[in-house]
Order: structure tokens, then C-alpha cells, then sequence
């Protein structure tokens, strides 16, 4: 599966916590199973994928859509709203984001991946709550889940409480030490409670890994060092 890396782009939250990173993972495009038939709304997803791949997201949404509608027998519908669902992220559609996480995750409870994903969709919105009970629901269906665990600390980061995001996120990092945005909103937990040099660190890794915000962070850290 590939990992996408959304930005965030602020539209909803206050404040510097529209400057973290959050993370989502999309289900890659080898969807279909083994049946041999496929209906035209599985023809409708192929398109929407290809859509999605090459950065269409606004067709992509409406492929999606259309398989929805017409029905599937090769493609997951609960994967195809994950997909609609990021695809809308991407267009900073977040309201449709979160009803299409909502979707996906009413017909397959068990995917941590779609609690993830809503999960990110109530950060974009705000509501950091139901966005920590999400993320904490992807924890407990797989506890080794590194992508939930950034996701989480970068809720507490945003709510100023950066003990808890410590901890979250050097979780996240011990499970998948290459996630650069857990670095770096570690660089900002570790900076929200004053220790500079453990924040300097965790940022110039974050940027070793080819995070590309470094100057913005860094500026957050050298505005907290001056309080």
C-alpha cells in the first residue's frame, strides 16, 4: 500500500496549529479480487483510481461516485469512500471528507485505516475531540499502527498539551522512525515544553527525511524561545 502526506491546510483550525502535518493512507489502486465480472461501477472506480493517481481529484470524486451508484463486484465499497474521502482532503473539502470517512468506516469497523482517516478529517475540521477518539479507535484495532500514533500527537500538539504528544509521537517514531512529520511535530511538542535543543534535533531529522516545512517550524520554535 502507499502512504500519502497531506498538508494541512489550516482553512478551520486557529491559530499555529494549522501548521502540522497530518497523515492518511488511501488504499492503493489494486482493489479488485479475484472475480472474473465486473460491473460498470467497477469500471467507474478503474477511472476514478487513475483519477486520483494522476492528481484529477475532482474527477476522481466523480467516478467514485458514479460506482457508488451503479454498484460493484470487484471493488471494496468501503475502500472506494476512503478514496473519495481523501480525494476530497485534497480539494480542502472537508465536510465531504468527513461524510465519506463517516461512510467508510459504518460499513468495515475494523479497518484502523478508515478510523486513521476519519480521524485527520475532524483535525482539518477542527474538532479535535472526536478527531483524538478516532485516532485512539485505529490505536486499539492495531496497536502497532505508527500513522495513528502521529496523527494522535499532532491533535495534542494543536491542543498545547505536549507531554501527552511526547509521548504519542516518540511512539510513533519507535514503531516507523521515517515518518518526517512525526518528527517534526515532535520538534514542536518538544519546544511547546521548553526543551529547545531535544526540539532542534527532532526537527533537523524531520527535514533529513525530506520534510519541507522546516522554516515555518522553526520559526514557531524560535518564537516560543523568546517568551
Amino acid at each position: 500500500m502507499d502512504f500519502c502526506i497531506y498538508k494541512m491546510s489550516g482553512k478551520r483550525l486557529k491559530g499555529w496549529g494549522s501548521l502540522l502535518l497530518l497523515l492518511a493512507l488511501p488504499f492503493s489502486v489494486g482493489l479488485a479480487c479475484s472475480q472474473p465480472v465486473q460491473s460498470s461501477g467497477d469500471l467507474f472506480a478503474e477511472r476514478g483510481l487513475e483519477a486520483y493517481d494522476s492528481g484529477d481529484y475532482t474527477r476522481a470524486i466523480q467516478q467514485f461516485k458514479l460506482a457508488i451508484d451503479a454498484g460493484m463486484t470487484t471493488h471494496d465499497l468501503a475502500e472506494i469512500y476512503t478514496m473519495m474521502g481523501t480525494a476530497f482532503d485534497r480539494l480542502d473539502q472537508f465536510d465531504e471528507a468527513l461524510a465519506a470517512h463517516k461512510r467508510a468506516v459504518e460499513l468495515d469497523p475494523e479497518s484502523f485505516q478508515a478510523w486513521n482517516n476519519l480521524g485527520i478529517a475532524y483535525f482539518y475540521l477542527g474538532q479535535l475531540n472526536e478527531a483524538e477518539s478516532s485516532q485512539k479507535r485505529a490505536i486499539n484495532l492495531k496497536p502497532d499502527y505508527a500513522f495513528a500514533y502521529a496523527s494522535l500527537g499532532a491533535v495534542y500538539v494543536s491542543r498545547n498539551e505536549p507531554d501527552a504528544a511526547i509521548q504519542v509521537l516518540a511512539e510513533a517514531i519507535r514503531l516507523d522512525e521515517t515518518i518526517a512529520t512525526a518528527h517534526a511535530n515532535l520538534a514542536l511538542a518538544y519546544a511547546l515544553a521548553g526543551q529547545f535543543d531535544a526540539a532542534e534535533a527532532s526537527l533537523q531529522r524531520a527535514i533529513g527525511l525530506g520534510y519541507e516545512n522546516g522554516a515555518v517550524v522553526q520559526q514557531r520554535i524560535n518564537d516560543l524561545k523568546s517568551q
